[in-house]
């Protein structure tokens, strides 16, 4: 029988938990950011609550497909800041969607090509909040446009 520590156990689960509320709430802005850059794209001068409700929040529209309409129409130009967006997007579906185990901590378990693997979840946060950053510093150089 090994040793449990309930405590210690709780506390990583919390820490993890913790961790992809921050993750996901961080997503929802990003994408509420996504819905606006659109919206006012095809709406520059008025506030469109269907489009924006039925459209852009509704459930048929992934981030993915946003990220996809921004590069189609041109809204964002740079490659690079729309490919980092889809990582983001995939960091937030890496915790949101995945199997987590206490016994590895700071290790989400992946399911890839038919074999569990770890992936450090720690490497991976930090990763997001690297590419939040750089969304954040992009939308602030490029408000006025």
């Amino acid at each position: 029988m090994t040793d449990v520590n309930l405590d210690k156990d709780i506390k990583t689960y919390e820490d993890y938990i913790k961790k992809v509320g921050n993750i996901l709430s961080t997503s929802v802005i990003v994408e509420h950011n996504l819905d606006k850059l659109i919206h006012n794209y095809f709406f520059p001068k008025e506030e469109n609550n269907m489009f924006l409700m039925f459209v852009l929040k509704g459930t048929f529209l992934s981030a993915k497909n946003k990220i996809d309409i921004i590069r189609n129409i041109g809204i964002i130009k740079e490659k690079e800041i729309l490919g980092k967006l889809g990582k983001l997007f995939n960091i937030r579906n890496l915790f949101a969607h995945k199997i987590f185990e206490i016994e590895t901590e700071n290790f989400i378990l992946v399911l890839k090509e038919g074999k569990f693997i770890d992936v450090n979840s720690h490497d991976k946060e930090k990763e997001f909040d690297t590419i939040y950053q750089e969304w954040k510093s992009f939308l602030e150089k490029n408000k006025n446009e």
